[in-house]
């Protein structure tokens, strides 16, 4: 099992609008492109004093499947 991280920030003011983005269409796009030897998603949500972060977990069963996954990203 490999996991593939990503972080990024927003504002306070944009933070509900950007984890409605992800949870409704950002996950979803992801999850119906069925790249082989992937399994999950996780989204994490972090308030901070000047800012929200977010980061999301993407679950592989090994670097193979990660490369193919950024191959399709990617086009």
């Amino acid at each position: 099992m490999i996991c593939r991280l990503w972080r990024g920030w927003t504002t306070k003011d944009n933070a509900d609008a950007y984890e409605d983005i992800m949870r409704r269409q950002a996950i979803p796009g992801i999850e119906a492109r069925r790249i082989p030897g992937f399994r999950s998603i996780d989204l994490v949500r972090r308030e901070r004093d000047q800012d929200v972060e977010f980061m999301t977990l993407m679950w592989f069963d090994n670097l193979d499947s990660v490369k193919r996954s950024w191959a399709k990203t990617t086009r």
